[in-house]
């Protein structure tokens, strides 16, 4: 139908004055009915209105009384109990931070709070971080004195915390860990005492223990008597590395060691240890885990292959052992007998001196687990891997070593050992490892973990061909070239090979940023069944006074290793 004067809208035509009488004509009708319909409009959003607020207040009502009703008011004490027992961490201790478990269940109600009170399992474990010093936070906008100020504050608070904590676990073995790890070489050894001063009280209920700091804030710790120690089963010291880099810091052999005493002792690691290990008054015989790290070179404590065979025969009941050696031998024959464990599943290693004569000598018929890491140059002599692989009598299920490390001969040859291996792990040494832009006459082939080596690292060759036949889980936490598209051709490459185990688990952190986003491409894989997990440069630094600081960041970018190893 034909609209007049139709024909100038949007036009800027102007009217005459009969055409505007025309117009307004017109439009006498259209106006009466959209005055109509806004009235219309008006009547219906009252009724819209009115019936909403009844709605509220009848949802408000059934609100009321359907909270009654939720299963939660109605689970058993010791139901509740275990469910908030399981909220704690699995893999470190609980930290004293209003949003994790135990404190934030308190947090939600009133019932809950005496619920998570009287249940001492909750507070059977806890982290105590000690702040570090100002040097370590360079861009803190704090003068240093303030800052130690407020550093012995906090130290004062976590240490009221940490007391009526450890009070709430009632009679139940504790487990405690305190952290002042620091780069800084004036570290204040007097700052943990305080905090020493409450764990300390506490000590017959000590379960596992793990403490970093300078050896002089240790001395009241080492020096505790077997008798005030009678649960203890586990202890970590880590005589913290800034105390021991020459700053006029005395010697660990200077304070009483006691504690290494302890009845129940069965797993023991020392970290930056300043004096010879074997002469430690350690129950070495009933040892079921050790651990002796970052004193490979020391003059004072560092290990010799001979003084290694010598530990480990000491250590008979080892299931796990972390061992650095770094001493080479005064005579160049190896003159000890040898060595059977016959009860080691896990072993790893930091050989900076070449101990394949060393591993020639060792029995170790249920090895299941190799960690390897060296300082010597890829290439200038074959590793003493091989010797150990070679000597093994069942397959290794666990493998976990640095491929740059190796030439790429080396590598693939080493990895020929191991046919039945299911776990391999890819992870950069603390030393030894080149870097992966290191190029130049006389470089060795390193083995890199690039497009190529990814391929023959999961999918058969063209000859079908496959290095690992049973491999389920792979993890790298090394320096990686290889692209996102290769990793997803990888993985969908193994699931289409006959005769190959499908991957359960893949853990990558990257030390790039993202190139393509292949996890929509996985995803029926991740419904078969794979856990895939791939981080991109997400390391982020914590705050000076953190509750977590001293615990392990998750993740951290690749090529930075994320806890204390080779």
């Amino acid at each position: 139908m034909d609209q007049p004067f139709s024909q100038y809208f949007g036009t800027n035509y102007a009217p005459s004055d009969e055409e505007c009488l025309e117009i307004n004509k017109l439009l006498e009708q259209p106006r009466a009915r959209l005055l109509q319909i806004e009235e219309e409009i008006s009547r219906v959003e009252k009724i819209l209105s009115d019936l909403n607020r009844e709605r509220d207040s009848v949802s408000d009502a059934i609100d009321k009384y359907a909270i009654l009703l939720t299963p939660i008011r109605r689970i058993s004490q010791d139901v509740l109990q275990e469910i908030f027992i399981r909220c704690l961490p699995t893999d470190h201790n609980a930290v004293m931070a209003s949003n994790e478990a135990p404190l934030l269940l308190g947090r939600v109600c009133s019932s809950w709070r005496t619920t998570s009170r009287s249940t001492p399992q909750l507070w059977s474990t806890i982290h105590i971080p000690i702040p570090r010093h100002h040097a370590s936070f360079y861009a803190l906008d704090i003068p240093p004195g303030d800052y130690s100020e407020l550093a012995r504050k906090v130290v004062e608070v976590r240490a009221t915390v940490a007391r009526d904590w450890l009070l709430r676990s009632g009679a139940c073995p504790v487990d405690i860990s305190l952290n002042q790890w620091d780069e800084a070489p004036s570290t204040d050894p007097d700052l943990p005492r305080p905090l020493l001063a409450v764990v300390v009280p506490f000590s017959e209920r000590w379960r596992k223990v793990s403490i970093t700091a300078p050896i002089q804030s240790l001395s009241g710790i080492t020096a505790l008597p077997p008798a005030a120690l009678p649960s203890l089963e586990s202890l970590s010291l880590n005589f913290s590395r800034v105390r021991s880099w020459g700053y006029g810091v005395e010697p660990t052999s200077s304070v009483n060691k006691d504690i290494f005493r302890a009845p129940k002792l069965t797993a023991l690691s020392l970290t930056q240890l300043r004096e010879d290990s074997l002469r430690l008054p350690v129950k070495w015989a009933q040892l079921t885990e050790l651990s002796l790290e970052g004193n490979a070179w020391s003059r004072e404590s560092g290990l010799s292959p001979s003084r290694t065979l010598q530990l480990l025969s000491m250590c008979p009941q080892l299931v796990k052992c972390r061992l650095e050696v770094g001493m080479r031998e005064i005579s160049e024959e190896l003159d000890v007998p040898s060595v059977r464990l016959s009860k080691l599943q896990s072993f790893s290693i930091f050989d900076a001196v070449g101990l394949g004569p060393a591993f020639e000598r060792l029995d170790l018929p249920v090895l299941d687990n190799i960690e390897f890491h060296t300082s010597i140059w890829p290439g200038s002599t074959k590793t003493s891997l091989f010797t150990l692989l070679s000597r093994l009598q069942l397959p290794i299920r666990t493998l976990t070593t640095d491929p740059q490390i190796f030439t790429k001969d080396d590598f693939l040859e080493t990895l020929s050992f191991v046919p039945s291996l299911k776990t391999l792990t890819l992870k950069r040494s603390l030393v030894g490892s080149p870097s992966p832009w290191t190029e130049g006459p006389g470089t060795p082939d390193v083995a890199r973990l690039d497009d190529a080596m990814l391929r023959r690292l999961l999918i058969p060759d063209e000859e079908g061909r496959c290095l690992f036949l049973h491999l389920t889980t792979f993890e790298i936490f090394s320096d990686l070239t290889f692209r996102d598209e290769t990793l997803l051709q990888c993985i969908q490459g193994r699931v289409s090979s006959e005769g190959v185990t499908n991957l359960k688990r893949v853990y990558i952190q990257f030390n790039r940023q993202k190139g393509v986003d292949i996890l929509p491409a996985l995803s029926s894989f991740v419904e078969d069944g794979l856990s895939i997990e791939l981080f991109y440069l997400a390391y982020q630094q914590r705050g000076p006074f953190s509750p977590s600081d001293g615990l392990p960041p998750a993740p951290l970018p690749a090529g930075i290793p994320w806890f204390r190893g080779f």
